[in-house]
């Protein structure tokens, strides 16, 4: 009986690996290969984050951002169009104005640019 509940926990605690290729449709695949593709292509121009930041910031005008120090001189409050700040060509900021009152909450959303890379993960030590 002992040998059933130690096969069963062993069941439990083993590791099985699963492909997520085996379980996407071909139009999934297509886009994580583009998706992919991408990405490559910016870790080869932004090999620092002071070049992450150009690339960021080449980006940002693509959608319409403008850069923080040109706005707020006629006044207004708040702001209508999303916004970009760069601090020592080593981070930048980006911004989007809400639908609802600052008062009715915030979100935020941050991520650390350090020095681009992949981090592969290998398969565990342990089953």
């Amino acid at each position: 009986m002992a040998e059933k509940n130690t096969e069963k926990k062993d069941q439990e605690l083993s590791f099985e690996r699963k492909f997520a290729f085996d379980q996407w449709n071909e139009k999934t695949v297509k886009e994580c290969f583009e998706y992919s593709d991408g990405y490559k292509k910016f870790l080869g121009e932004a090999k620092t984050e002071r070049l992450a930041v150009v690339l960021a910031e080449k980006e940002a005008k693509k959608f319409g951002c403008q850069k923080l120090e040109h706005i707020g001189k006629s006044g207004e409050k708040g702001f209508q169009a999303p916004l970009y700040s760069i601090n020592r060509g080593k981070t930048i900021i980006l911004a989007r104005p809400g639908k609802k009152k600052i008062s009715e909450g915030v979100r935020i959303v941050m991520a650390h640019i350090d020095s681009p890379r992949i981090d592969l993960k290998v398969k565990p030590l342990y089953n």
